[in-house]
């Protein structure tokens, strides 16, 4: 089924508790450190979101982004680069350029960024995150 306001397909009860129980067992691996288990979680979820929802839609870069975070976990900063990079521009997209998730999402490649070297494109992407975060929770004091 879809909503045919959004075009978004709707998720059954069954559907939502099944996401729910991924996200929680990818998320208690990544506690436990166990990162090759949440790497293949958030993947298949990532994967999932994408096959449901669309390679552009807001489900999926939500899952390239918490897929992003493992990766940085992991040591994978590259990868970590392209998801949050990815995640931004689908949620610059569907929510707007100064949306607090975009931020977020900028925020976590500037630190792969770093871990990478690349102290340039790190200040890029820290000083676009601020700039936003500046607008959506007010100036600094």
């Amino acid at each position: 089924p879809v909503d045919v306001d959004t075009c978004t397909p709707i998720l059954t009860p069954t559907e939502r508790r099944n996401l729910r129980a991924m996200h929680e067992c990818g998320y208690a691996h990544l506690r436990a450190n166990e990162l090759s288990q949440a790497l293949a979680i958030f993947s298949e979820i990532l994967r999932g979101r994408r096959e449901r929802h669309g390679r552009k839609s807001l489900q999926a870069a939500v899952a390239m982004h918490n897929l992003g975070v493992v990766c940085m976990r992991s040591g994978r900063y590259e990868e970590t680069v392209r998801l949050c990079d990815g995640a931004a521009r689908i949620r610059s997209e569907k929510l707007g350029a100064d949306c607090e998730d975009v931020a977020c999402s900028l925020a976590q490649r500037g630190v792969a960024w770093m871990e990478l070297g690349e102290y340039g494109l790190a200040l890029e992407s820290f000083g676009e995150a601020l700039r936003i975060r500046k607008i959506v929770f007010g100036g600094m004091r």
